[in-house]
């Protein structure tokens, strides 16, 4: 799956980049 960026920019789809996201509010409220 292809997603547009802001600049225009069409690039693959990582999930792996939206996984660490959540992965690090998760550690910045449990403090």
């Amino acid at each position: 799956m292809k997603v547009i960026k802001r600049d225009g920019r069409s690039v693959e789809y990582d999930a792996q980049k939206i996984i660490i996201a959540i992965e690090k509010a998760n550690n910045e409220v449990k403090k």
